[in-house]
């Protein structure tokens, strides 16, 4: 009622370079600039809005670019603005995206059909057949003090990638 807000469930907020707040929401994206008190919102069913579902679980913010974890996919904005897709049966084991990591030279992606991997080239696929013991991942993180990244899953405990990956769960680890 008192802002261009486009819904009131919030998933997720993310800064950009700029400062200004991206706002996943279950209805669509608020982008909010504080200093100018401006919104511009988008939605999925706005045509050629390139978002690919209106339920936003999480956006990350790195070197200038956005990338936005829906329900259906990713949608990865440019630092131009630019807004481009990418759905399940182009590279992504599953359009259901539960997280987003960003770094230096890669994307981690978290979905609900496993890890992927994409270093501006090619995708790297990790999920039960290559060895993880569940396909649902729910969070990515680095260590900063030694560069580990550490991902969480749905049922199948934790995962950790230094060159290699290493599998904990109850039965193999305290």
């Amino acid at each position: 009622e008192n802002s261009d807000l486009t819904y009131n469930q919030v998933n997720c907020l993310e800064f950009d370079q700029v400062g200004d707040i991206w706002i996943g929401t279950e209805y669509g994206i608020s982008l909010f600039n504080e200093m100018e008190n401006t919104w511009d919102n988008f939605y999925a069913d706005v045509p050629d809005s390139g978002l690919s579902s209106n339920s936003i679980h999480t956006i990350e913010s790195y070197e200038g670019e956005i990338w936005i974890g829906t329900a259906s996919g990713i949608t990865f904005v440019d630092d131009t603005y630019a807004w481009t897709p990418y759905f399940a049966w182009e590279d992504i084991p599953d359009n259901t995206i539960q997280t987003i990591f960003a770094e230096e030279n890669k994307i981690w992606i978290g979905t609900t059909g496993g890890l992927c991997i994409y270093n501006g080239e090619t995708w790297q696929i990790q999920n039960t057949k290559t060895g993880f013991y569940s396909n649902n991942i729910t969070s990515i993180e680095k260590n900063p003090n030694n560069d580990m990244i550490a991902i969480g899953t749905m049922n199948g405990g934790l995962v950790t990638y230094d060159n290699e990956f290493n599998l904990y769960s109850s039965s193999n680890s305290d």
